[in-house]
């Protein structure tokens, strides 16, 4: 597959906005101090590069040289516990239930208390997606909101008309 364009410009938001922002407050706080100015100096290099090391394929590769490939690793989407998952009327949630008492959670919300123990091998991830399918996504939310087994890391993928009213984006 060809390379997707990330939609944001991520090294204006990182470093022209987060990291500059900082490096101001910290010189202020220097002026209080000292009386004298400061030189406030950032790289939108450096602040693509810091966001990027929480990514555990890129610290990875820059530790190792080992280039990852794509759909691998623990964020990959290939993991279980980390995953895009259809529901039965071809809307799509995330899941994203590393720890092992939400992947608990989890499992026994889909009955499938037989998967606990194999949160990190490939069968869970297809036997998850045949559960996963078997209800509509409202279906879903409202069974895991209504039961003792909330919260439960997931959450729906909007398309983009419906993404923009979500009930934490309306307020």
């Amino acid at each position: 597959e060809p390379p997707v364009l990330v939609q944001t410009v991520l090294a204006d938001m990182t470093t022209g906005v987060m990291q500059s922002t900082i490096g101001i407050l910290l010189a202020i706080c220097a002026r209080e101090r000292t009386g004298r100015g400061q030189w406030v100096d950032i790289s939108l290099t450096d602040g693509v590069v810091f966001v990027l090391n929480g990514i555990p394929e890129v610290a990875e590769y820059l530790m190792s040289g080992v280039i990852p490939e794509r759909g691998q690793g623990i964020f990959g989407g290939n993991q279980p516990p980390y995953a895009v998952y259809q529901t039965g009327d071809d809307k799509y949630l995330t899941v994203g239930c590393l720890e092992p008492h939400f992947w608990l959670k989890l499992c026994t919300a889909l009955g499938r208390e037989d998967l606990v123990l194999h949160q990190y091998t490939s069968s869970p991830k297809k036997e998850n997606g045949s559960s996963f399918s078997a209800r509509p996504m409202s279906r879903w939310v409202k069974s895991w909101a209504q039961t003792k087994f909330s919260p439960i890391p997931t959450s729906c993928i909007a398309r983009w008309s419906s993404r923009w009213i979500t009930p934490n984006l309306a307020r």
